[in-house]
Protein backbone atom coordinates (compact mmCIF):
# COMPACT_ATOMS: atom_id res chain seq x y z
CA UNK A 1 0.00 0.00 0.00
CA UNK A 2 1.84 3.47 -1.27
CA UNK A 3 -0.81 5.80 0.30
CA UNK A 4 -1.47 6.79 4.35
CA UNK A 5 -2.63 4.09 6.81
CA UNK A 6 -4.92 6.52 9.66
CA UNK A 7 -5.69 4.16 12.50
CA UNK A 8 -8.34 5.54 14.97
CA UNK A 9 -9.76 5.29 17.85
CA UNK A 10 -9.07 5.19 21.66
CA UNK A 11 -10.71 6.81 24.14
CA UNK A 12 -10.16 3.84 26.64
CA UNK A 13 -7.20 1.29 26.69
CA UNK A 14 -9.88 -1.39 25.44
CA UNK A 15 -9.24 0.36 22.26
CA UNK A 16 -6.32 1.68 22.28
CA UNK A 17 -4.37 -1.80 22.91
CA UNK A 18 -5.53 -3.36 20.04
CA UNK A 19 -4.76 -0.47 18.31
CA UNK A 20 -1.63 -0.92 19.23
CA UNK A 21 -1.17 -4.38 18.15
CA UNK A 22 -2.05 -3.62 14.35
CA UNK A 23 0.02 -0.35 13.99
CA UNK A 24 3.05 -2.95 14.74
CA UNK A 25 2.32 -5.15 12.51
CA UNK A 26 1.86 -2.96 9.77
CA UNK A 27 5.34 -1.39 11.00
CA UNK A 28 6.93 -4.72 10.99
CA UNK A 29 5.35 -5.77 7.95
CA UNK A 30 6.39 -2.60 5.64
CA UNK A 31 8.85 -0.80 7.28
CA UNK A 32 8.60 2.16 5.17
CA UNK A 33 4.82 2.09 5.43
CA UNK A 34 3.63 5.60 5.60
CA UNK A 35 1.56 5.57 9.45
CA UNK A 36 -0.65 8.33 11.44
CA UNK A 37 -2.69 7.61 14.53
CA UNK A 38 -5.60 9.91 15.25
CA UNK A 39 -7.57 9.54 18.64
CA UNK A 40 -8.61 11.85 21.24
CA UNK A 41 -6.44 14.56 22.93
CA UNK A 42 -4.74 11.94 25.02
CA UNK A 43 -1.17 12.83 26.58
CA UNK A 44 -1.24 8.96 27.07
CA UNK A 45 -2.25 7.60 23.84
CA UNK A 46 0.42 10.11 22.49
CA UNK A 47 3.44 8.70 24.32
CA UNK A 48 2.51 5.14 23.67
CA UNK A 49 2.14 5.72 19.80
CA UNK A 50 5.31 8.04 19.47
CA UNK A 51 7.22 5.63 21.65
CA UNK A 52 6.60 3.16 18.55
CA UNK A 53 7.54 5.90 16.32
CA UNK A 54 4.05 6.38 15.21
CA UNK A 55 3.13 9.94 14.21
CA UNK A 56 0.05 11.01 16.77
CA UNK A 57 -2.27 13.59 15.77
CA UNK A 58 -5.53 14.28 19.21
CA UNK A 59 -8.54 16.08 18.68
CA UNK A 60 -9.91 17.72 22.17
CA UNK A 61 -13.28 15.47 21.45
CA UNK A 62 -15.82 14.05 23.96
CA UNK A 63 -18.57 11.11 23.79
CA UNK A 64 -21.90 12.14 23.79
CA UNK A 65 -24.06 12.34 27.00
CA UNK A 66 -26.88 10.25 27.30
CA UNK A 67 -27.88 13.40 29.46
CA UNK A 68 -27.75 17.06 29.02
CA UNK A 69 -28.86 18.57 25.54
CA UNK A 70 -27.26 21.29 25.45
CA UNK A 71 -23.81 19.93 26.85
CA UNK A 72 -24.24 17.79 23.38
CA UNK A 73 -24.52 20.34 20.79
CA UNK A 74 -21.09 21.59 22.33
CA UNK A 75 -19.55 17.99 21.56
CA UNK A 76 -20.82 17.84 18.22
CA UNK A 77 -19.08 21.00 17.22
CA UNK A 78 -16.15 19.47 18.80
CA UNK A 79 -16.57 16.54 16.30
CA UNK A 80 -17.22 18.41 13.41
CA UNK A 81 -14.27 20.80 13.71
CA UNK A 82 -11.85 18.07 13.90
CA UNK A 83 -13.78 16.37 11.02
CA UNK A 84 -13.20 19.15 8.88
CA UNK A 85 -9.80 19.55 9.92
CA UNK A 86 -9.23 15.58 9.06
CA UNK A 87 -10.72 15.95 5.94
CA UNK A 88 -8.70 18.65 4.52
CA UNK A 89 -5.75 16.39 5.90
CA UNK A 90 -7.11 13.58 3.48
CA UNK A 91 -7.55 15.54 0.47
CA UNK A 92 -3.94 16.52 0.85
CA UNK A 93 -2.12 13.25 0.80
CA UNK A 94 -2.12 10.31 -1.13
CA UNK A 95 -5.14 8.05 -1.03
CA UNK A 96 -4.58 5.11 1.88
CA UNK A 97 -7.05 3.63 3.81
CA UNK A 98 -8.54 4.28 7.20
CA UNK A 99 -8.68 1.86 9.74
CA UNK A 100 -10.83 2.18 12.83
CA UNK A 101 -10.96 0.38 16.36
CA UNK A 102 -14.36 2.30 17.38
CA UNK A 103 -14.52 4.58 20.25
CA UNK A 104 -16.23 8.19 20.00
CA UNK A 105 -12.49 9.29 19.79
CA UNK A 106 -12.72 7.37 16.15
CA UNK A 107 -15.79 9.13 14.73
CA UNK A 108 -14.10 12.44 13.24
CA UNK A 109 -11.45 9.98 10.99
CA UNK A 110 -14.77 7.92 9.85
CA UNK A 111 -16.81 10.60 9.00
CA UNK A 112 -13.73 12.57 6.98
CA UNK A 113 -12.85 8.96 5.27
CA UNK A 114 -16.36 9.19 3.71
CA UNK A 115 -16.42 12.94 2.86
CA UNK A 116 -12.46 12.46 1.26
CA UNK A 117 -13.50 8.90 0.05
CA UNK A 118 -11.44 6.42 1.33
CA UNK A 119 -11.70 3.22 2.11
CA UNK A 120 -12.93 1.88 5.16
CA UNK A 121 -12.02 -0.92 7.38
CA UNK A 122 -13.38 -1.07 11.17
CA UNK A 123 -12.00 -3.90 14.05
CA UNK A 124 -14.77 -4.21 16.68
CA UNK A 125 -13.51 -5.88 19.87
CA UNK A 126 -16.78 -6.32 21.59
CA UNK A 127 -19.85 -9.40 21.24
CA UNK A 128 -22.13 -5.93 20.63
CA UNK A 129 -20.87 -3.35 18.66
CA UNK A 130 -20.32 0.34 20.15
CA UNK A 131 -22.45 2.83 18.02
CA UNK A 132 -19.86 4.70 16.15
CA UNK A 133 -18.53 0.85 14.20
CA UNK A 134 -22.68 0.22 13.99
CA UNK A 135 -22.70 3.65 11.99
CA UNK A 136 -20.04 2.83 9.74
CA UNK A 137 -19.84 -1.27 9.10
CA UNK A 138 -22.08 0.18 5.91
CA UNK A 139 -19.93 1.97 4.57
CA UNK A 140 -16.31 0.16 5.13
CA UNK A 141 -14.76 -2.14 2.85
CA UNK A 142 -13.62 -4.65 5.70
CA UNK A 143 -15.28 -5.29 9.30
CA UNK A 144 -13.24 -7.52 11.25
CA UNK A 145 -14.43 -9.51 14.32
CA UNK A 146 -13.45 -11.41 18.04
CA UNK A 147 -17.10 -12.81 18.42
CA UNK A 148 -19.52 -14.29 15.52
CA UNK A 149 -22.14 -13.14 17.63
CA UNK A 150 -21.77 -9.38 17.08
CA UNK A 151 -22.35 -9.78 13.12
CA UNK A 152 -25.95 -9.93 13.71
CA UNK A 153 -25.55 -6.14 14.52
CA UNK A 154 -23.83 -4.95 11.42
CA UNK A 155 -24.23 -3.83 8.52
CA UNK A 156 -22.10 -4.15 4.95
CA UNK A 157 -19.94 -7.06 3.85
CA UNK A 158 -19.69 -10.06 5.87
CA UNK A 159 -17.28 -9.96 9.07
CA UNK A 160 -13.95 -11.37 9.27
CA UNK A 161 -13.73 -13.44 12.02
CA UNK A 162 -9.89 -12.52 13.33
CA UNK A 163 -9.62 -12.28 17.51
CA UNK A 164 -8.31 -9.15 19.23
CA UNK A 165 -5.32 -8.28 18.28
CA UNK A 166 -3.17 -8.59 21.79
CA UNK A 167 -0.17 -6.30 22.67
CA UNK A 168 2.63 -8.21 21.78
CA UNK A 169 4.63 -7.62 25.58
CA UNK A 170 1.45 -9.57 26.95
CA UNK A 171 1.29 -12.85 24.64
CA UNK A 172 2.32 -16.17 26.36
CA UNK A 173 5.36 -17.84 24.89
CA UNK A 174 4.91 -19.88 22.17
CA UNK A 175 3.93 -23.16 22.86
CA UNK A 176 2.97 -22.52 26.29
CA UNK A 177 0.87 -24.81 28.64
CA UNK A 178 -0.84 -23.55 31.90
CA UNK A 179 -0.44 -26.38 34.25
CA UNK A 180 -3.72 -27.86 35.80
CA UNK A 181 -2.52 -27.84 39.17
CA UNK A 182 -2.61 -24.70 40.98
CA UNK A 183 0.84 -23.44 42.78
CA UNK A 184 0.61 -23.81 46.32
CA UNK A 185 -0.83 -21.64 47.50
CA UNK A 186 -2.94 -20.47 44.58
CA UNK A 187 -2.81 -17.18 43.32
CA UNK A 188 -5.89 -14.87 42.56
CA UNK A 189 -5.60 -11.96 40.49
CA UNK A 190 -8.08 -9.58 40.50
CA UNK A 191 -8.08 -6.42 37.64
CA UNK A 192 -10.61 -3.65 38.06
CA UNK A 193 -9.97 -2.03 34.77
CA UNK A 194 -8.37 1.05 33.88
CA UNK A 195 -10.95 2.79 36.36
CA UNK A 196 -10.71 0.43 39.43
CA UNK A 197 -14.22 -1.12 39.45
CA UNK A 198 -14.77 0.04 42.64
CA UNK A 199 -18.03 -2.08 43.76
CA UNK A 200 -15.71 -5.07 42.64
CA UNK A 201 -12.88 -3.95 44.77
CA UNK A 202 -14.73 -3.72 47.77
CA UNK A 203 -16.47 -6.98 47.71
CA UNK A 204 -13.08 -8.79 46.74
CA UNK A 205 -11.31 -6.79 50.05
CA UNK A 206 -14.23 -7.78 51.92
CA UNK A 207 -14.03 -11.81 50.73
CA UNK A 208 -10.21 -11.61 51.23
CA UNK A 209 -11.08 -10.36 54.96
CA UNK A 210 -13.14 -13.39 55.31
CA UNK A 211 -10.82 -16.39 53.48
CA UNK A 212 -8.61 -14.64 56.70
CA UNK A 213 -10.37 -15.25 59.08
CA UNK A 214 -11.45 -19.49 58.16
CA UNK A 215 -7.68 -19.49 57.18
CA UNK A 216 -7.72 -20.24 53.85
CA UNK A 217 -4.16 -20.08 52.13
CA UNK A 218 -4.01 -18.21 49.15
CA UNK A 219 -1.99 -14.94 47.30
CA UNK A 220 -3.54 -11.98 45.89
CA UNK A 221 -2.53 -9.23 43.28
CA UNK A 222 -5.26 -6.86 43.31
CA UNK A 223 -5.15 -4.11 40.91
CA UNK A 224 -7.41 -1.62 42.53
CA UNK A 225 -6.79 1.49 39.79
CA UNK A 226 -5.92 5.20 41.21
CA UNK A 227 -9.50 5.76 42.52
CA UNK A 228 -9.40 3.01 44.91
CA UNK A 229 -6.53 3.62 46.47
CA UNK A 230 -8.53 5.08 50.10
CA UNK A 231 -9.82 0.94 50.33
CA UNK A 232 -6.20 -0.05 50.08
CA UNK A 233 -5.87 2.59 53.36
CA UNK A 234 -8.65 1.46 55.59
CA UNK A 235 -6.94 -2.13 55.35
CA UNK A 236 -4.08 -3.32 57.33
CA UNK A 237 -1.61 -4.88 55.10
CA UNK A 238 -1.27 -8.22 54.44
CA UNK A 239 1.96 -9.93 53.01
CA UNK A 240 -0.15 -12.29 51.04
CA UNK A 241 -1.73 -9.30 48.96
CA UNK A 242 -0.69 -7.12 46.45
CA UNK A 243 -2.29 -3.99 45.83
CA UNK A 244 -0.60 -2.13 42.91
CA UNK A 245 -3.05 1.09 41.24
CA UNK A 246 -2.02 -0.30 38.06
CA UNK A 247 0.06 -3.37 36.71
CA UNK A 248 2.60 -3.04 34.08
CA UNK A 249 4.33 -6.11 33.24
CA UNK A 250 0.98 -7.87 32.63
CA UNK A 251 2.71 -10.92 31.27
CA UNK A 252 4.21 -11.72 34.35
CA UNK A 253 1.28 -11.51 36.64
CA UNK A 254 -0.75 -13.49 34.02
CA UNK A 255 2.33 -16.23 34.31
CA UNK A 256 1.96 -16.60 38.01
CA UNK A 257 -1.91 -16.43 38.32
CA UNK A 258 -4.12 -19.34 38.78
CA UNK A 259 -7.55 -17.67 38.78
CA UNK A 260 -8.78 -14.49 37.70
CA UNK A 261 -11.48 -12.50 38.57
CA UNK A 262 -12.23 -9.07 36.79
CA UNK A 263 -14.92 -7.56 34.78
CA UNK A 264 -15.49 -8.71 30.90
CA UNK A 265 -14.03 -5.99 28.88
CA UNK A 266 -12.75 -7.75 25.36
CA UNK A 267 -9.14 -6.53 26.02
CA UNK A 268 -8.75 -8.18 29.35
CA UNK A 269 -10.91 -11.25 28.44
CA UNK A 270 -8.97 -12.03 25.19
CA UNK A 271 -5.31 -12.13 27.14
CA UNK A 272 -6.78 -14.45 29.75
CA UNK A 273 -7.67 -16.61 26.72
CA UNK A 274 -4.19 -16.45 25.81
CA UNK A 275 -2.78 -17.45 28.88
CA UNK A 276 -5.83 -19.87 29.52
CA UNK A 277 -6.36 -18.28 32.60
CA UNK A 278 -9.74 -19.60 34.11
CA UNK A 279 -11.74 -16.54 35.13
CA UNK A 280 -14.31 -15.65 37.30
CA UNK A 281 -16.45 -12.47 35.47
CA UNK A 282 -18.54 -9.76 36.51
CA UNK A 283 -19.80 -7.85 33.88
CA UNK A 284 -20.26 -4.08 34.58
CA UNK A 285 -23.88 -3.32 34.27
CA UNK A 286 -23.95 -0.18 33.01
CA UNK A 287 -21.93 -1.24 29.77
CA UNK A 288 -23.42 -0.11 26.43
CA UNK A 289 -25.88 -2.35 25.15
CA UNK A 290 -25.15 -4.36 28.10
CA UNK A 291 -22.07 -5.88 25.74
CA UNK A 292 -19.76 -6.77 29.06
CA UNK A 293 -22.39 -9.33 29.90
CA UNK A 294 -23.05 -10.63 26.39
CA UNK A 295 -18.86 -11.20 26.23
CA UNK A 296 -19.35 -13.13 29.39
CA UNK A 297 -21.39 -15.39 28.48
CA UNK A 298 -19.77 -16.38 25.42
CA UNK A 299 -16.40 -16.73 27.44
CA UNK A 300 -19.02 -19.20 29.90
CA UNK A 301 -20.34 -21.14 26.93
CA UNK A 302 -17.08 -22.27 26.30
CA UNK A 303 -16.07 -23.21 29.61
CA UNK A 304 -13.27 -21.12 30.61
CA UNK A 305 -15.78 -18.76 33.19
CA UNK A 306 -17.86 -18.48 35.13
CA UNK A 307 -19.59 -15.71 35.33
CA UNK A 308 -21.82 -13.60 38.40
CA UNK A 309 -23.95 -10.68 37.66
CA UNK A 310 -23.04 -7.68 39.38
CA UNK A 311 -26.57 -7.90 41.60
CA UNK A 312 -25.80 -11.48 42.99
CA UNK A 313 -22.11 -10.22 44.20
CA UNK A 314 -21.25 -11.37 47.76
CA UNK A 315 -18.65 -12.57 49.88
CA UNK A 316 -20.63 -15.60 50.43
CA UNK A 317 -21.04 -16.47 46.31
CA UNK A 318 -17.65 -15.12 45.69
CA UNK A 319 -15.87 -17.18 47.84
CA UNK A 320 -17.65 -20.27 47.57
CA UNK A 321 -16.91 -19.63 43.27
CA UNK A 322 -13.46 -19.28 44.35
CA UNK A 323 -12.91 -22.18 45.95
CA UNK A 324 -14.63 -24.57 44.01
CA UNK A 325 -12.49 -23.23 40.52
CA UNK A 326 -9.07 -23.49 42.48
CA UNK A 327 -10.07 -27.38 44.36
CA UNK A 328 -12.08 -29.01 42.02
CA UNK A 329 -9.43 -30.47 39.46
CA UNK A 330 -11.71 -31.53 36.89
CA UNK A 331 -13.79 -28.20 36.98
CA UNK A 332 -10.07 -26.12 36.70
CA UNK A 333 -9.17 -28.53 33.95
CA UNK A 334 -12.45 -27.64 32.09
CA UNK A 335 -11.68 -24.06 32.22
CA UNK A 336 -8.21 -24.57 31.15
CA UNK A 337 -9.33 -26.25 27.90
CA UNK A 338 -12.52 -23.83 27.42
CA UNK A 339 -10.55 -20.61 27.42
CA UNK A 340 -7.26 -22.39 25.33
CA UNK A 341 -10.34 -22.53 23.03
CA UNK A 342 -11.12 -19.25 22.52
CA UNK A 343 -7.49 -17.98 22.67
CA UNK A 344 -6.23 -16.21 18.85
CA UNK A 345 -2.46 -15.23 19.29
CA UNK A 346 -2.08 -13.67 15.64
CA UNK A 347 -5.34 -11.63 15.72
CA UNK A 348 -2.76 -8.68 14.42
CA UNK A 349 -1.41 -10.77 12.08
CA UNK A 350 -4.90 -11.41 10.42
CA UNK A 351 -6.55 -7.65 10.74
CA UNK A 352 -3.36 -6.85 8.83
CA UNK A 353 -3.70 -9.28 6.01
CA UNK A 354 -7.36 -8.04 5.78
CA UNK A 355 -6.18 -4.55 5.96
CA UNK A 356 -3.63 -5.39 3.03
CA UNK A 357 -6.30 -7.74 0.89
CA UNK A 358 -8.27 -4.32 1.04
CA UNK A 359 -5.68 -1.90 -0.36
CA UNK A 360 -4.39 -4.25 -2.74
CA UNK A 361 -7.87 -3.66 -4.30
CA UNK A 362 -7.94 -0.21 -4.19
CA UNK A 363 -9.30 1.45 -7.14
Amino acid sequence: MNGLLIITGGGTGGHLYPALSVAREARRRRPDQPLLYIGADSPVEKEKMEKLGIPFQGYPVRGLRRRGMFQNIGILLEHAKATAQITRLLKSVPRGIVFGVGGYASAPAMLAARIARWPIVLHEQNSYPGVVNRWFSKYARATCITYTECQRYLNGPPPVLTGLPIRPEVLPPEGWRRSERPSNPPCILILGGSQGARSLVEIVFHTSLYMDEINYKYRMILQTGEKNRDLVEQCPPRSHIATPAFIEDMASVYRSADLLICRAGAATLAEAAAWQLPAILVPLPTSTGDHQMKNALHYQRSGGAHVIGQDNLNTTLLFRTISHTLEDDSRRKNMITGMALQAELHAHVKVVDVIESVAGGLA
